[in-house]
């Protein structure tokens, strides 16, 4: 399959947009059951944020915010990196561009990687609290890289037409 370069980036991004709100969702379902097990369970963080705020509901919130706020400033920091990098990449090739040079082999072993991660979480036992933290982070990072990848499309779809 060949597609050109605004497919190409539309769909980089649609790739860290679906799996950061998949990551998202499955963090807060986390969360969720963090508070509903709360009372029968070992939840570090929450245990952590409790000492301070006196209400586990208050302390699973302040967790939420900043596992945000640490997914924002990841997403905007390194994440928007690797998306511009990316589609100056992308650019370079001569459309039209296959599969593979869409994914190269090393952005593969990166998504595996983090695929075992995610998984060794689960192996290890992680307590959903952190489990929680992480994955939040982690997806509303995705989310805002994501958004990176649609603006630089915007601009260069705008430059386009410039030029016309």
């Amino acid at each position: 399959m060949r597609i050109g370069h605004h497919l190409a980036i539309l769909i980089s991004g649609f790739v860290w947009l679906l799996v950061g709100l998949f990551l998202l969702y499955k963090g807060l379902f986390y969360t969720v059951v963090s508070k509903l097990t709360y009372a029968t369970g070992s939840f570090p963080l929450i245990n952590l944020m409790t000492k301070v705020t006196k209400d586990p509901e208050v302390a699973i919130l302040i967790l939420v915010f900043l596992a945000l706020i640490l997914g924002l400033v990841k997403g905007r920091i390194a994440l928007a990196k690797s998306a511009k990098r990316t589609v100056k990449r992308l650019l370079i090739i001569p459309a039209p561009l296959s599969l593979k040079d869409l994914f190269p082999i090393s952005y593969v072993a990166l998504v595996l990687g983090m695929m075992l991660l995610g998984m060794s979480l689960k192996i290890f036992k992680m307590p959903f609290d952190i489990r929680g933290f992480i994955d939040i982070a982690v997806g509303s990072g995705l989310i805002n890289g994501a958004v990176v990848y649609f603006k630089l499309l915007g601009a260069i779809k705008r430059q386009y037409v410039r030029k016309k």
